[in-house]
């Protein structure tokens, strides 16, 4: 799980630096192999070419679909804790 965090961390842009290609974050993670991550992991992970981890790494489902917190608290009003003692 670690590994494909790190990738997706690295191939998408963030506030403070431009997304890394995918053949670079492919080259961190097997610098990382037997330390940061697992080698077997690793080993799964390089399996994969490039153009299919592009397939993956597409934009994320519902990405502007977030909902915000406010909308997953219940209303003041609910008895969401009926029930409890």
């Amino acid at each position: 799980m670690a590994l494909c965090d790190s990738f997706n961390a690295m191939t998408q842009d963030r506030p403070y630096r431009a997304a890394s290609s995918i053949a670079d974050a492919r080259r961190e993670i097997y610098r990382g192999s037997g330390g940061q991550f697992w080698p077997l992991a690793v080993d799964a992970f390089l399996g994969f070419g490039v153009s299919e981890l592009e397939d993956v790494r597409g934009p994320v489902a519902g990405e502007t679909d977030i909902p915000q917190p406010s909308a997953l608290r219940p209303a003041a009003s609910s008895s969401w804790r009926t029930g409890l003692s």
